[in-house]
Parts: C-alpha cells; structure tokens; sequence
C-alpha cells in the first residue's frame, strides 16, 4: 500500500508552518501551497520587494522555510495580492468579504492547475483554496480542515458588540454571519461542504462544530497545536506584579474584561503594572475604562522576548479562539497563564495557571492577585507551565498530526 501524502494549503506563515514541517518528518508531505515564503518564487527577490510601497507594508520577514520543506513548495504570489488588495482597499465589510471569496477561488484554480502529484490527502487552514479542495473532494482525495478559530467566534464576538456598542466597529472576521447580505457566503457552508476530517486544536472548537454545526464527533480530531522551540530559551525572572497580555486589543481577546480586572485590582490597593502587546485602536486606547493598561503596540520577536522574560503573570481574557498561540508561547516562557476555556489553551486549572469563566473580570482578578502574592505558587506553576509546554514540542506535533490523518505516528 503506497505511503499516505498531504498538501498543506495555507495562506502566510501560519504557526511557523508547523503542519508542513510535521509531515516532513515523516515523509509525508506531497507539496506546501502557499501565497509567499523567502526563498521561493517571487519570494527570491524578497529583499527587493521590500523596497516596494506595497509589500513593505507586508512583514515579510516571518516568512522563512527550511529544507526539506523549502523543495516541495510552490508559491502563488497573486493569492497575497489580492488578499492584500481586499484588506487594503475595501473599506465596506461585505464588499472586503467578497473580495477575499474572489482571491481565494482564483488561488484555488491556480492549485488545481499546478496539480495534486501523488497525494491522498488536502490540508487546508480554514477552508483556504476552496475550488482546490472541491476538486480534491471529486478526485477520490480526503480533505482534513485545521480549525484554527471556532465557527461560532464571529456570533459571539457580534453578541459582545452589542453588549458594548461604543468599544468598536462591528467586523465581519469570516462571513459567518454575513449571510443575508448578497453574495457573501457563510464560512461554514464553504467549510462543512468541503471538509472530511476537522482537525480542533481545542475542546472548544470540537465542542462548537459538534453542538452548533451538527458534524458527527467521529468526523473531529483533537490535535493541540505546538511550542516553537525558541521559547524554551527565554530566561523569565520576573519583575512583580507585571502583568502580560499579547495579541489584539479588542473585545474577541477580553481587552475589556482585562481592563475590568485591573481596575478592580487597583482599588484593593494593588498597583500591578499591566502590560498590552499587540494592535490597539485609538477608540480603545483612549478609554477611560482602560486608564490603568499600557499599551506598547504590536512588538517584533525580539521584544516579545524581553515582554515574556520580565512578566510576572500572562493573561489572556480571550471570548473565542481555536488554540491561542500566546498562551503556548508563554508556557513555553516558564509563564503562569489565566485565561479562558473559550481560549483553547492547554493550560490546566490549578496546575500551569487558572481557567477563569469568559467575561469574568472579578475572577481574573482573583486568579492574578492569587498567583503574583503568593510567590511560593507562582514559583511552581511556572516551573509546570515549561514542563506543560516541552510536552507540545514539535516532533510531539508531528506525531499527534500523522495519527489524525492516517491513523499512524
């Protein structure tokens, strides 16, 4: 019986391109589609584009692949593009939504055309190259789904909005609920309609497609994500009471939750320092709710290094994800983390932090004062957060991935 092979269809560098890197290890990866990478293609000329107006505005730099990777990818630079020029361009959320629907089916035609080789499997990121894995589906090909985000996150995130109608726009994210508006299709019919395995990096995504979208439990895997191994090396000595979040100030992260509990904590008197890594509007930014938050902006590795080698305590409030990539990397940090269930972290209650009810300010609150005075268990849970985190290694992935797929290591 021939080998089973994958192509991985996934648009940026997501996760550090963890999913092709995984089945290399096992020979198992047919081909990485892609929109861009260094080296590659266009991306050959990368140091020159980014003299260019239009891709300096694209970070480019995360976007590096290694052997034996770095032979079995093909790139589709018209795919960035045209992402590019629909986030860009169009201001009116359905007219984006339409955009995006047109670049991926036109990237997805472009796959179908360079081929399938001698693969029996189709890996797509959410649904990405959507007349690819139809075609694929017509061919006899299995096509597995990484749900990276919850189907239900854009419902939830409206619901919120409603909740606090003056914090931000209302975002479309994927479509979901876009559906009345013409000829914006629903990401769960492009998804469902397409999709043989879901690989759930969460409880809660697997949860959300099985309770809400009605897909057989038997159909669903639970593959956790990884920790890139440069985590391993941060040194964290911890500057007390320094509290870290990182990722997007707005409602879907908590940032309104976040600022919740820091007031609450600064009116029993304790005057932590509370620190916010990652894009902030102006709109929340000037809040007076958020008075006692630091924003510092979205950082590079390198400071995102220094932030997690200082923190005393990583929060991450979070009302929807698939598996949040911060919390891996601060466990990888040898950081306690409080967050949610909703988050999709690997974190256990009472072990590598706490898992706080989503929308729960008074409780985070407790969990951040519970952890950064009593030094003695800060000390050990951050001692299991690394343990927890080695433990979600690569090659731990690689191994997890393949069984999902093929039911083997």
């Amino acid at each position: 019986m021939p080998q089973p092979k994958a192509i991985v269809v996934q648009l940026g560098a997501r996760r550090q391109y963890a999913v092709p890197y995984a089945l290399a290890r096992t020979q198992s990866l047919e081909m990485l589609y892609t929109d861009f990478c260094m080296g590659v293609g266009l991306g050959r000329f990368a140091p020159l584009l980014q003299l260019v107006p239009f891709f300096r505005r694209t970070d480019l730099s995360r976007r590096h692949i290694d052997p034996p990777v770095r032979e079995l990818t093909r790139t589709f630079p018209r795919w960035m593009i045209d992402m590019q020029i629909a986030l860009r361009v169009f201001s009116d959320q359905e007219a984006r939504l339409r955009a995006v629907d047109r670049a991926h089916e036109a990237a997805g035609r472009s796959m179908v055309k360079a081929g399938f080789g001698k693969a029996t499997h189709i890996v797509s990121m959410f649904g990405e190259g959507r007349k690819f894995l139809v075609e694929a589906r017509n061919r006899g090909l299995t096509v597995a789904t990484d749900m990276n985000i919850a189907l239900s996150t854009e419902a939830i995130v409206q619901n919120e909005q409603r909740k606090f109608p003056d914090w931000e726009q209302k975002p479309l994210y994927f479509g979901e609920t876009g559906h009345n508006a013409r000829s914006v299709r629903r990401a769960s019919d492009i998804i469902l309609g397409s999709t043989d395995i879901f690989l759930c990096p969460s409880e809660f995504v697997k949860n959300d497609l099985i309770e809400n979208f009605g897909v057989a439990e038997k159909r669903t895997r639970l593959v956790p994500y990884s920790v890139h191994p440069r985590w391993f090396n941060v040194q964290n000595v911890p500057e007390f009471g320094r509290i870290l979040f990182v990722g997007n100030a707005d409602l879907r992260k908590g940032i309104h939750i976040l600022a919740d509990a820091a007031t609450l904590l600064r009116s029993r008197g304790k005057k932590y320092s509370f620190i916010v890594a990652g894009t902030v509007s102006d709109s929340v930014r000037g809040r007076d709710e958020t008075r006692h938050l630091t924003f510092i902006g979205k950082c590079g590795s390198d400071r995102l290094i220094k932030e997690y080698s200082r923190a005393d305590v990583f929060v991450l409030p979070s009302l929807a994800e698939g598996s949040a990539g911060v919390t891996y990397e601060a466990l990888g940090a040898g950081l306690p983390v409080v967050t949610t269930f909703e988050s999709g972290s690997i974190v256990r209650h009472g072990h590598e932090g706490f898992v706080v009810p989503a929308g729960n300010a008074e409780g985070l609150a407790d969990m951040v004062e519970a952890l950064v005075e009593d030094r003695a268990m800060r000390s050990r849970m951050a001692a299991a957060a690394r343990a927890r985190a080695q433990s979600f290694d690569w090659g731990d992935f690689s191994i997890r991935l393949n069984n999902a797929l093929f039911g083997r290591g």
